[in-house]
């Protein structure tokens, strides 16, 4: 049986539209037994050492959805939109908030915007690395990352590492090459970051509440819509939905049963 701890996970995720940064529910996984790991995983939640998520909802019907509902309830529709599609990173947008990129799956990591798997796969590289102390930017950094050595050592930093020194390149018209270690005192300011953007979880439990509080035949245009091309998006949403007992989610839930027999019997 799933413990409380696993519960409450699932609750955060929940609130947070599928993804949130692990620092903020880092005691929670210390304590939470090694029993709820395959029930969370039967979820389709992915624990990562960087963020919490479910790949699942990193698809582009997804992303789209979960941006409409974090720009609906923070009346915020940057000129930007999200990350096109089949991007994994894109250079950062001066003046938009991390919590926008949080709500498409996305991050801030030094001057780049990174969808958060692909931030995981980054991240693995570089701790690789940084077992043995002091290390470089390597050619495999660069290949996963897409990026040019300048934006790689940004990316560094923003992991949580420090530069410590430069080392003269073998060619001496090229620029010197970074040197790094891992922070030994990085949690506290780590936290402190991650909580700056915690108001994204407390908000967008409402800004799903904007969505299925909306008048019932506007919803059910809107969803017939969504489920035309990605139903499996909507129905995860209703599904983790039941974890507050909801009446506005059964009503959802009831539209969503409606939007399946309508969509067959037009077919």
């Amino acid at each position: 049986m799933m413990s409380g701890i696993a519960r409450g996970i699932m609750f955060r995720l929940y609130e947070n539209l599928g993804v949130i940064s692990r620092t903020l529910i880092s005691d929670q996984l210390k304590e939470m037994p090694d029993s709820d790991k395959p029930f969370l995983a039967r979820a389709g939640i992915r624990i990562g050492t960087e963020t919490v998520f479910m790949p699942e909802l990193l698809k582009p019907a997804a992303i789209k959805l979960r941006v409409m509902l974090y720009s609906i309830y923070n009346q915020d529709f940057p000129a930007c939109g999200p990350p096109p599609e089949g991007r994994v990173s894109i250079d950062l947008v001066e003046g938009i908030a991390d919590n926008y990129w949080l709500s498409a799956g996305y991050r801030r990591i030094g001057d780049k915007v990174m969808r958060v798997d692909m931030v995981e796969r980054v991240a693995a590289l570089v701790r690789t690395a940084a077992r043995s102390g002091e290390f470089g930017i390597t050619d495999e950094m660069l290949s996963l990352a897409g990026v040019g050595r300048d934006i790689m050592a940004s990316m560094i930093v923003g992991l949580g590492f420090e530069k410590v020194r430069e080392e003269p390149a073998e060619d001496p018209e090229k620029p010197a090459k970074p040197v790094f270690i891992k922070k030994q005192r990085q949690n506290n300011k780590r936290m402190r970051d991650a909580k700056s953007g915690e108001s994204a979880g407390r908000q967008l439990n409402p800004a799903i509440n904007t969505f299925i509080w909306m008048y019932h035949k506007h919803v059910f245009t809107l969803v017939k819509a969504i489920y035309r091309a990605h139903f499996n998006t909507v129905r995860i949403f209703a599904r983790y939905a039941f974890i507050i007992h909801n009446i506005g989610h059964f009503t959802l839930i009831h539209i969503l049963r409606r939007t399946m027999i309508s969509h067959k019997t037009s077919l």
